[in-house]
């Protein structure tokens, strides 16, 4: 049994996800021909892809290291764990999927978002919201028909 060094714990290795080939084909379709060092943009509308990052989805979005643009539009996203880096993302659009607030963090190594599109997801209290806090280029927000839109003070 893999024990990690002074009593950290293991990172978390996502199961298997049968439908990650989904998405990664869609990524494949979008940018054929195009070397990775000169992928800006990426869109992927309503592809299911299982939910989750995989690392086989992991490597290969990490793979255009200059990515600025990602959309992931209701593709039934439910966490963010195992995001990639993607130190050059300006603009993340994630809207119609169901991201709960506390899995923002996982995004946290992309650093200099400009626009963070979060509508209709689960974000529920101001709390989360902290894990933005040092995006300090952030421009926009959209949390639209999140739950944490409809609590005093919001």
């Amino acid at each position: 049994m893999f024990s990690a060094p002074f009593g950290l714990a293991a990172p978390a290795v996502p199961a298997p996800n049968p439908d990650a080939q989904k998405l990664i084909d869609a990524i494949r379709d979008q940018v054929a021909g195009t070397p990775p060092h000169m992928v800006y943009v990426i869109d992927i509308v309503s592809v299911r892809f299982g939910g989750y990052f995989t690392a086989e989805i992991r490597q290969e979005l990490e793979r255009y290291r200059y990515l600025q643009m990602l959309t992931l539009n209701d593709c039934g996203i439910v966490s963010l764990e195992n995001f990639p880096n993607l130190p050059a993302l300006i603009r993340l659009d994630m809207v119609f999927n169901s991201i709960p607030g506390s899995h923002l963090h996982y995004i946290s190594a992309s650093r200099h978002i400009q626009t963070l599109m979060l509508g209709a997801n689960k974000v529920e209290k101001i709390e989360e919201l902290a894990a933005l806090k040092n995006f300090r280029q952030l421009l926009q927000l959209d949390l639209l028909n999140n739950p944490v839109v409809n609590l005093p003070g919001y």
